[in-house]
């Protein structure tokens, strides 16, 4: 299975390629069409998705000597948080050692390290929060946002893993609140590949090269998921990679449910402040905090 990826001249996220009911469409017949690719053909072999995202995955092994296992931690995260969605496209299961012996897609990212292209939508009203305070459903209010991205806009540029959008992003987020890391009760970090929410864990509670060790000290044995501090859940719907690729939306749509007590059976208790990062390295990372 191939990501989604970016898009390619005529050819949107949502291409006539991702899914039988994508391909049976035809205003996505004429847009895939118009790219020389005829419905069902997969992705050029490019740079872009998994071949971008595995590259840099190996690199980040080779330099801060870790091992796959990180990625597997974000993997069977997601899908344990997943298995109380029933919204979410993958709920069976998955333990490390299913990760472990997965079969490899392109080294080190398998099967369990990339998102599932879904057909959906997702529609969320921006208003202002005198006009929310009258609204049928409880207002949940924007608190800061920011967006993040280098001269280095395109994956093949990028000359490490410590000059991309990520740190862009946080660094702004942060000097536009005046809360705090830890004021955060739900962690929402995009999740188009696995490497992607090490990145944003990294650039926001520990360091480069620290999100394995940081995951491992804030990992529950018993519930097989991360909890930060004990409390903070990382991608509490399942993620792109369990509940479903929608480009982050889902990520942002989970916040909003969880922050207005509407998520049912997955409900966390308590939460006031929800932390949204979509986006990868490059062009479109971004964060912003949801409150109540």
């Amino acid at each position: 299975m191939l990501h989604a990826g970016l898009p390619i001249p005529g050819v949107d996220y949502v291409g006539a390629h991702n899914s039988r009911a994508a391909a049976a469409d035809p205003f996505r017949k004429v847009r895939i069409g118009a790219a020389g690719l005829r419905p069902g053909t997969p992705w050029p072999d490019t740079i872009l998705g998994v071949a971008c995202y595995a590259s840099w995955g190996q690199r980040y092994l080779h330099e801060y000597g870790r091992t796959r296992k990180d990625f597997g931690y974000i993997a069977v995260n997601n899908r344990t948080n997943a298995m109380a969605n029933e919204h979410a496209i993958s709920r069976d299961p998955l333990t490390l050692d299913d990760y472990m012996n997965a079969r490899m897609v392109r080294a080190p990212l398998t099967i369990y390290d990339m998102d599932f292209p879904v057909d959906g939508a997702e529609a969320v009203v921006v208003t202002t929060a005198e006009r929310a305070r009258d609204l049928a459903k409880t207002p949940v209010l924007f608190h800061a946002a920011a967006e993040g991205q280098t001269r280095y806009a395109i994956e093949e540029e990028m000359p490490d893993l410590v000059h991309q959008g990520q740190q862009v992003a946080a660094k702004n987020l942060w000097a536009r609140t005046d809360r705090t890391i830890a004021d955060i009760d739900l962690f929402q970090p995009y999740d188009g590949f696995s490497p992607m929410p090490i990145g944003w864990i990294e650039n926001l509670y520990c360091g480069p090269g620290e999100g394995g060790a940081f995951i491992e000290d804030n990992w529950n044995h018993e519930r097989n998921r991360i909890e930060i501090g004990g409390r903070v859940l990382v991608n509490s719907h399942g993620g792109s990679m369990s509940d479903g690729a929608s480009q982050g939306a889902g990520h942002t749509r989970e916040a909003i449910i969880q922050l207005r007590g509407e998520a049912g059976a997955w409900q966390i208790d308590g939460v006031k402040h929800a932390l949204v990062t979509p986006g990868g390295y490059f062009f479109n990372a971004g964060a912003f905090i949801l409150r109540t």
